[in-house]
């Protein structure tokens, strides 16, 4: 199980060092937090954002302000747009970015989409996304 973990944690670092400039600039985030159920699980009901963190298959944590700031900016949170559509969607991964000050922003994502919280922004989300989160598809011997 730590091997899994070292391995998603090399590979949001992968991925934050593509990232451009900062989007964000004024915010200081100081941690992130990403809990994973998997792209493809079946479920009866859509998933909200307190289920995905309660059934959590992978979670990963990034304490590190540098490192922080650079898996934020390879979200690149500027590119989301606001939806006439605010239904939620059937959450899979969630992201809780920590301010300086304490604050929470949480984002998740269906693996189409990345949302705000509250659903009233998003942006689409590309193949490159969904392995950086997917250790299935992304393990040794696949």
């Amino acid at each position: 199980m730590k091997l899994v973990l070292i391995i998603l944690a090399v590979l949001l670092l992968s991925a934050a060092s593509q990232a451009r400039g900062s989007e964000l600039a004024g915010i200081q985030f100081k941690e992130a937090r990403a809990y994973f159920v998997g792209w493809s699980l079946l479920t009866r009901v859509p998933l909200g954002i307190d289920d995905v963190i309660e059934m959590k298959r992978i979670y990963i944590e990034v304490n590190d302000p540098g490192l922080t700031a650079v898996f934020v900016e390879w979200l690149r949170l500027s590119d989301m747009k606001k939806r006439k559509n605010k239904d939620p969607g059937d959450a899979r991964l969630v992201i809780e970015l920590i301010e300086e000050t304490g604050d929470v922003i949480t984002l998740y994502s269906d693996g189409s989409q990345l949302f705000s919280a509250d659903s009233s922004r998003s942006k689409p989300v590309d193949e490159a996304f969904l392995d950086r989160f997917d250790l299935v598809r992304n393990s040794p011997g696949k």
